[in-house]
């Protein structure tokens, strides 16, 4: 997307008595990019031990090529009564029954 902007300037000066005044109109011109997200990745431990945490990150990848942890700006979820997710990422795991229990993590952006 672009925008063009006119800038009017106007200048004057005298030479021996003679006022000569200018005016010039200047267009300016500047590009606005949008990048879009191409992917989501989470980073962070594949197993956590019962009664203990780990911090998780979302790092977002965008169509310019940029990337950057938006781990802040994620609404975190799960899926268990066995461990609960903070809205910065970090897991917390309770007692847990003798089972493997597997945790799915959701993630909105």
């Amino acid at each position: 997307m672009s925008h063009i902007r006119q800038i009017n300037k106007k200048s004057s000066y005298d030479i021996g008595g003679v006022d000569n005044s200018s005016s010039k109109k200047i267009k300016k011109i500047s590009h606005q990019t949008t990048r879009f997200i191409t992917n989501l990745v989470i980073s962070g431990p594949a197993e956590v031990e019962e009664r203990s945490g780990a911090q998780y990150q979302c790092t977002a990848y965008f169509t310019n090529g940029d990337s950057e942890d938006v781990s802040n700006s994620c609404e975190w979820g799960e899926n268990t009564p066995y461990a609960s997710i903070d809205n910065t990422g970090y897991l917390t795991t309770t007692d847990v029954p003798n089972q493997d229990i597997h945790i799915v993590q959701l993630l909105q952006h």
